[in-house]
């Protein structure tokens, strides 16, 4: 069986959602532009959580953290095409990818079948590897999200 028919794999096609908080990780230019900064994709173990848009009944509202916070699209593939290079000696490169990661309900949260990380291949070998992903994800977000799937509520 190829990586690619696996139950589990993450396709290149696939949306994803991101949950961005009010009034983090983004502004508007002085033409009403939507920008994403690179604290939009903050995570504090270096692997920023999305849903899979496709196990969720691709509602971005299950993705929706808190009601006042927003919801932005990304695409797998656009994701994999990344490659952070962190110059250093020798030069460090790390390539981006989406892994499932789906959570089973507990007493301390719900279930979350659709979750998945964007993780680094091989791991950062220090912040500066993750900085420049988080840079990375924030441009691809920004082109590809003229506007929010859900509004902040600011």
């Amino acid at each position: 069986m190829s990586l690619e028919t696996q139950p589990d794999f993450v396709a290149d096609d696939e949306i994803l959602y991101r949950s961005i908080p009010v009034k983090t990780g983004y502004d508007y230019s002085s033409d009403g532009q939507l920008n994403f900064s690179s604290s939009a994709f903050q995570d504090r173990y270096q692997k920023p959580s999305v849903d899979r848009a496709k196990l969720c009944n691709n509602d971005p509202k299950h993705t929706q953290q808190k009601p006042t916070d927003g919801v932005i699209k990304l695409i797998v593939g656009e994701i994999r095409e990344e490659i952070v290079e962190v110059e250093s000696t020798p030069l460090r490169q790390y390539a981006l990818d989406v892994i499932p990661d789906p959570i089973e309900a507990s007493s301390l949260q719900k279930a979350n079948l659709a979750h998945a990380l964007i993780i680094s291949n091989p791991q950062y070998h220090n912040d500066t590897g993750f900085r420049k992903a988080q840079r990375r994800l924030a441009y691809i977000a920004t082109q590809n999200n003229p506007s929010w799937l859900i509004p902040p509520q600011e």
